[in-house]
């Protein structure tokens, strides 16, 4: 059966990593109708010497993804669904991980990091979207 959180294909999402630094954050955006994918970075730590800065480095891109790029996605996505306790978990304070997923029905779900949740499908899914912008300092 099908991830109720996804409902298959059409889907679009939101995920954000966010330190407790306002400054210090990443966000990917996805539409799987059209295939694009967008990121806001924020980064304090990009500077050569990789010490926090005042000033963060900050990068906005929108890449479209071919179609077998998009069907690997949405494939990777579909299968890590979030469970009872990561859609009902609440937002830590101090940042975290959040996805918020669209339906293609509208209906929108939200996954956090829950204790004792094997998923981690917030987490997992941020992860997935680096590959499209090599510029990110990885973390």
């Amino acid at each position: 059966m099908a991830c109720p959180a996804w409902e298959g294909r059409g889907f679009s999402l939101v995920v954000r990593a966010q330190s407790s630094h306002a400054l210090f954050f990443r966000e990917f955006t996805y539409n799987d109708r059209t295939g694009e994918v967008g990121v806001h970075d924020s980064d304090l730590f990009a500077a050569a010497d990789g010490r926090e800065s005042s000033e963060p480095r900050v990068i906005r891109r929108t890449v479209v993804l071919d179609a077998a790029e998009r069907e690997a996605l949405a494939r990777d996505l579909v299968a890590m669904c979030p469970d009872e306790r990561e859609l009902a978990s609440v937002q830590a304070p101090g940042g975290g991980t959040v996805l918020r997923i669209t339906a293609p029905s509208g209906a929108v779900s939200t996954a956090r990091y829950a204790r004792g949740s094997p998923g981690d499908v917030a987490r997992r899914s941020h992860a997935r979207f680096v590959r499209y912008f090599p510029e990110l300092r990885r973390q």
